[in-house]
């Protein structure tokens, strides 16, 4: 520290010590604000599920097509707070409650007399695939 910045107050040691300390703050850059670079991102198209060369189409997990996943969303809107694990009649007329279209209540309707434990479990009885984690 140059002899005229000392202010004498803590004395030289302490004030080389305290100088030393907020040289980061007073400069700023460095590695202080290292969070706010956007990390890479591969080149891999075949393994990056967000580059635009991705095999799947968006929004349809492995196992299931674009119209699968409307109709898997449609029903499971349907049966939104039912509580699991719940019996055929049991969804039925949860939907049914619910106001649920025609064409959501004959699907339900022809699902086989058994216990569901969840959504994916109605969705693979109805046909429509069983969602698995994509990543």
């Amino acid at each position: 520290m140059p002899e005229g910045d000392r202010t004498g107050k803590h004395g030289p040691k302490l004030d080389d010590e305290m100088g030393r300390e907020a040289e980061g703050m007073v400069r700023g850059g460095g590695h202080a604000e290292e969070w706010r670079q956007p990390e890479p991102v591969s080149d891999d198209l075949g393994r990056d599920p967000t580059s635009r060369g991705a095999s799947m189409p968006p929004g349809s997990p492995p196992g299931m097509d674009p119209d699968d996943v409307q109709t898997r969303s449609a029903v499971a809107q349907s049966l939104l707070g039912v509580r699991y694990p719940a019996s055929r009649s049991e969804l039925i007329d949860h939907a049914a409650a619910g106001h649920a279209t025609d064409t959501i209540m004959s699907m339900l309707e022809r699902l086989p007399d058994r216990d569901y434990e969840n959504m994916a479990d109605v969705g693979e009885a109805l046909g429509l695939g069983r969602e698995r984690h994509r990543f």
